[in-house]
């Protein structure tokens, strides 16, 4: 039986959620061009479209809000190539690995969940070397690329510089082409990234003290009225001009499989880990009002689908895809999801040389409450339910 390509693959890929409970993971390494023949150029991009809102949230003046759409639309496109130098064949891909797009309402002063924009681009150069007839072994570097990034809470605006990080990656591949059968393990280690943050304190709204400038200690209670603070405490805003954020990309443990079912059919999936709980956001303002710590959490993603070849040229394929969550409390306004479930659709067709994909995903975002307390307890600042992300995605690619 001849190894059947199956749609989508990609696509599926890039439709990670936008709301993911444990991280800020937007894609994963693809690592399926490796075992392509020849030398081989691909471009995929996706669009994806939330529907996404705080059912109730806490507004600037503790009062409750309704429907605050806190997520927007969002692209995300990779390229990756791959060539070949006698039994080594070499990989080069880049792709959105991390994202945080939030429109809470916080920058201008309605309400408490975080406005952010947040942006990592991984670019990976990996490769494999064949080890006899079935076994391959893969590795390589990662350099990890943050933009300029904004965020901007009730007590003001964080901007952190753009910074680079670099990890390695590790895998091995055991491969039977006559059953269409491989499985891939693939380990990065965690890669973590410290930069530069300067912040600028809120502009109060009228009906509240005076605005307050830089260094003038002003600090939030816990439900946002403002109270003035000893220059240089504990509980001041800010104190420092300047300061350093560090931002983390997690270990992550990554099994990929695929096998033969029946001539013209693959089952394929994968497993997905990420230890978040180790990788945590921290904004070290020398302040415990205004320093930001997130509350990731590990998650495990399982995938299952499957593809079929219906002619030389057209496949198409089907998957589910299902994420661990945090729990249906949390007490970090950076957290909008439990946890995710979706499904994806693709399809593909090869002329010549030139295979195009195209793909939809739909993923439905587990609820959440976020208060001020753990467990649901103290003052409720949002809450999540009945959300979801819509995905439509295409690839080219070209075989040279």
């Amino acid at each position: 039986m001849s190894l059947v390509k199956y749609a989508g693959l990609s696509l599926i890929a890039l439709s990670s959620s936008m709301a993911n409970a444990g991280g800020w993971e937007a894609g994963t390494l693809d690592t399926s061009l490796l075992y392509s023949e020849g030398s081989t150029l691909n471009v995929s991009t996706a669009s994806l479209s939330p529907s996404h809102k705080a059912t109730t949230y806490l507004k600037f003046d503790n009062t409750q809000g309704t429907n605050r759409s806190v997520l927007g639309d969002e692209s995300r496109t990779s390229i990756a190539g791959k060539f070949d130098i006698g039994s080594f064949s070499v990989g080069l891909t880049q792709y959105k690995s991390g994202s945080i797009q939030l429109g809470g309402g916080a920058k201008t002063a309605v309400g408490w969940i975080p406005d952010a924009d947040a942006t990592l681009t991984s670019t990976s150069v990996i490769t494999k070397y064949g080890v006899g007839d079935y076994y391959d072994i893969l590795a390589g570097i990662t350099m990890n690329s943050l933009g300029s990034t904004e965020v901007s809470t009730v007590l003001g605006t964080y901007n952190v510089s753009p910074k680079t990080s670099t990890g390695y990656v590790l895998g091995g591949a055991y491969s039977a082409p006559a059953i269409a059968l491989r499985v891939e393990a693939l380990y990065q280690p965690k890669s973590k990234i410290s930069t530069d943050t300067s912040f600028t304190e809120t502009v109060v709204p009228t009906g509240n003290p005076a605005a307050p400038t830089f260094a003038d200690a002003v600090a939030f209670t816990a439900l946002g009225a403002v109270t003035y603070a000893a220059a240089g405490g504990v509980n001041a805003v800010q104190t420092e001009a300047s300061f350093t954020s560090t931002l983390s990309r997690p270990e992550m443990l990554t099994l990929n499989f695929q096998t033969g079912v029946a001539e013209d059919t693959l089952v394929f999936g994968s497993v997905h880990q990420a230890t978040w709980s180790d990788a945590q956001i921290f904004v070290d303002t020398v302040s415990a009002v205004s320093e930001i710590t997130t509350a990731f959490t590990d998650t495990t993603a399982y995938t299952i689908g499957v593809g079929r070849k219906i002619s030389d040229s057209l496949a198409l394929s089907a998957s589910f895809k299902s994420e661990s969550g945090s729990g249906a409390t949390s007490t970090s306004l950076f957290t909008v999801s439990n946890g995710s479930q979706g499904i994806s659709l693709g399809g593909s067709y090869k002329f010549d040389n030139i295979e195009v994909r195209a793909g939809y995903n739909y993923t439905r975002l587990g609820a959440v409450t976020v208060s001020t307390l753990a467990n649901g307890a103290g003052t409720v600042q949002a809450v999540y339910d009945s959300n979801s992300v819509s995905a439509v995605g295409a690839s080219v690619t070209v075989n040279f």
